[in-house]
């Protein structure tokens, strides 16, 4: 585009017609004074045109391209940064569920359900322990979620399937 701006010094064309009035009273010969028509056709040469204001207008029409895909590039590497961050985050929370929370927490409910079964427990205590353990599932689960969701919206948006991740989260229903 810039090139061919550069390469544009393509004359205008000048085209002029309509009535006018002849004031010639000097004029020695038969022609007559009044109104007649008239029609005039130039062209401007261009001995010195470099179309120095169309270059100058693509070259900021370049510019504003350049500065789109810097702006679009920040946001996508933004939005990638953040949904890392949670994709990151939820991965720490799976692993303290598996590995530390998990195990101590069924093993509590089975320690207290020996007890109970040996007469040494109450039932309560068996059914707190059961439900801190249910409730530990649940936990769990959303924490896989949220790390699935931030997955799925990583790919999407490395694939550029859907960078505001909109039709993701309609679909799961966010």
């Amino acid at each position: 585009m810039l090139v061919r701006a550069g390469k544009e010094t393509k004359p205008d064309l000048v085209v002029r017609a309509g009535p006018r009035y002849n004031r010639e009273l000097l004029d020695p010969g038969p022609a007559p004074v009044g109104w007649e028509a008239f029609a005039d056709v130039g062209v401007s040469v261009p001995l010195w045109n470099r179309n120095r204001g169309g270059v100058a207008a693509a070259e900021a029409e370049v510019a504003r391209a350049r500065e789109a895909v810097a702006r679009v590039e920040l946001d996508l590497r933004s939005r990638l940064t953040e949904l890392f961050r949670q994709y990151a985050s939820a991965r720490g929370d799976i692993r303290a569920y598996r590995d530390e929370i998990a195990p101590r927490l069924e093993a509590a409910f089975r320690l207290r359900r020996e007890r109970y079964e040996e007469r040494r427990a109450e039932y309560v205590d068996v059914l707190a322990a059961q439900r801190s353990v249910l409730e530990l599932r649940e936990g769990h689960l959303d924490v896989l979620q949220r790390g699935w969701r931030a997955a799925l919206l990583i790919d999407g948006l490395l694939v550029g399937a859907d960078p505001s991740g909109a039709a993701f989260e309609r679909r799961a229903g966010y």
